[in-house]
């Protein structure tokens, strides 16, 4: 790989923000300050938003650096995933694998070299780096997910962690312990002074009462991160054009009305703020497309262009990176499963259901969830459901299926013209083998007839009578065979095609086209009306309607 292929454009676009690309996070100083205000006083800090706000991206580009710049907190990012039965890891031991280090070994190795609490990982943390211990969960909904018992563990030892400056067990074993010098026994009695954040979405915020047994004040010190104000929005967008640095594209510029037109769209109409993932989206457009793509550094209206537009090709755009057998069934899982009929809401669907309907793996759902047509959220059963990432991909999907569902339309009605054309030149050279069949049979009878009537004559005659009369039988015998296997030749046509409709109407159920499935099994029926088993399938499906 190249080295310009490696470098990273400007805005991450659907991405959340990475930790190194903080020289480029504008937009949110203030809500970086002030969480960090509430952290620095409080040892429970609950962030909550919307999907899409840039929770994460705040922990990334805003919080892991700024404690860098302080050298107060030591930050440890923890992701449980969703669980799963196929996964023995719990949300104990992720968090452990998360804070452990092996830089060193302390005076703890020696005094209590078993204990595997999580107060023990995180003493250990602090003897070796110095700084204070700051656990940022982010998308910690996806611990609901989790066994109870499971969850039970976390919360005690995560209690246990918060509120013991010392467990009692240690403690004892500290006193009891012989050649601990005065330097190594301040080092134990320093104060963890641990700092946790819990980054969860808005509308699973009820959870949190489930740690309300050992965390009761889970929910004193809560801090909300909102959609962009207009402000902060323009320096989002204009800032990062601007920054120096070994990126994809040089320094360029907006003129304030492209600035102006696109804050209008972005803004939601109520309180006048803008959703992050659009702007980085939008913005990701124009850099690589007018500025990677045509070299313009200045970007006006005639480059902004309409974004509404923008925002529609992209779904399509993102279909495109995959292969032509993902396309096809990742259309129909979004257009027939995650979008509604009538009232043009986003569906969700657990990742059990796509791969049974709809035959998507884990893979596939992933690339869409990391070009964030889709969003995933975890499921508290176990595993992931999906919906579409964002409402304003609503329409776009809804027009793709209008024009997918007129062209699978058009395509079975050309497909039913030509069958019907198909069976009208069949019947056609049917009846004119009939009309044949049936000259040959009168022409037969009357040579029969003539030869009876010359055996009368003479024994020359009745010879000739006898032979004619033989070679009228082998002609009657081969009109007749040919006549049988034209029969069978025609039947055996009629069985291809009521098998050809019923293996249609097993695929139009398969993708819940039921309408489909019917008219094919009546074209079925119509060739061969004692087919007990059509005549069921047509009464179910009709029963279901």
């Amino acid at each position: 790989m190249s080295q310009q292929s490696e470098k990273k454009y400007r805005y991450p676009g659907a991405t959340p923000f990475k930790t190194e690309q903080a020289n480029i996070f504008f937009g949110r100083d203030q809500d970086t300050d002030d969480l960090y205000r509430i952290i620095r006083h409080e040892p429970l800090v609950v962030l909550y938003g919307k999907s899409g706000f840039g929770k994460s991206s705040l922990i990334n580009a805003g919080i892991i650096p700024l404690c860098g710049k302080e050298k107060i907190y030591a930050p440890v990012v923890v992701r449980f995933g969703s669980w799963s039965e196929n996964v023995d890891a719990t949300p104990l031991s992720i968090v452990k694998s998360a804070i452990i280090t092996t830089k060193g070994q302390t005076l703890l190795n020696k005094l209590i070299p078993d204990d595997e609490s999580l107060w023990r990982f995180s003493k250990n943390r602090q003897l070796i780096g110095g700084d204070k211990p700051l656990l940022l969960f982010d998308q910690f909904e996806e611990l609901f997910s989790y066994p109870n018992d499971q969850i039970i563990a976390f919360q005690q030892e995560l209690s246990e962690l918060l509120n013991t400056s010392i467990p009692l067990r240690f403690r004892r074993l500290i006193d009891e312990a012989r050649g601990i010098t005065d330097e190594e026994e301040e080092a134990l009695e320093k104060s963890l002074e641990t700092r946790i954040v819990f980054a969860i979405r808005s509308d699973r915020m009820h959870l949190l009462d489930r740690l309300a047994t050992y965390l009761p004040n889970i929910l004193r010190n809560c801090f909300e991160l909102k959609a962009l104000k207009k402000g902060d929005a323009q320096s989002a967008i204009l800032s990062p054009a601007l920054t120096e640095g070994d990126f994809a594209t040089p320094t360029f510029e907006y003129s304030n009305i492209a600035v102006e037109n696109l804050l209008k769209f972005l803004e939601d109409g109520q309180e006048r703020r803008v959703e992050g993932i659009l702007l980085q989206m939008l913005c990701e457009h124009f850099e690589r497309n007018q500025v990677a793509g045509q070299g313009k550094l200045f970007l006006d209206l005639q480059e902004i262009g309409n974004p509404d537009d923008i925002v529609k090709n992209y779904y399509e755009e993102k279909l495109e990176d995959l292969t032509d057998h993902e396309r096809k069934l990742v259309r129909l899982l979004i257009e027939e499963g995650l979008v509604s009929e009538g009232e043009a809401m986003r569906l969700s669907l657990h990742e059990a259901n796509i791969a049974q309907e709809f035959k998507i793996n884990k893979s596939i759902l992933e690339k869409l969830v990391d070009s964030r047509l889709l969003r995933s959220e975890p499921f508290l059963r176990g595993g992931y459901t999906y919906e579409l990432s964002h409402d304003r991909l609503i329409k776009p999907v809804i027009n793709s299926r209008e024009k997918r569902r007129n062209e699978e339309q058009d395509l079975e009605n050309k497909r039913l013209k030509g069958v019907a054309e198909q069976e009208r030149r069949l019947k056609e050279k049917a009846q004119g083998q009939l009309r044949l069949v049936r000259l040959l049979l009168i022409v037969s009878v009357i040579a029969f007839a003539l030869a009876i009537y010359m055996a009368y004559n003479s024994n020359a005659q009745r010879n000739a009578a006898k032979e004619a009369q033989q070679k009228t039988q082998q002609a009657y015998e081969k009109v007749l065979q040919a006549e049988i296997q034209r029969s069978n030749a025609e039947k055996q046509k009629n069985d291809e095609m009521i098998k050809n409709y019923l293996e249609r109407s097993e695929q139009f159920l398969g993708i819940n086209k039921k309408a489909f499935a019917l008219e094919n099994l009546r074209k079925a029926l119509k060739l061969d009306s004692a087919r007990i088993d059509i005549i069921l399938k047509i009464k179910t499906l009709e029963s279901q309607k």
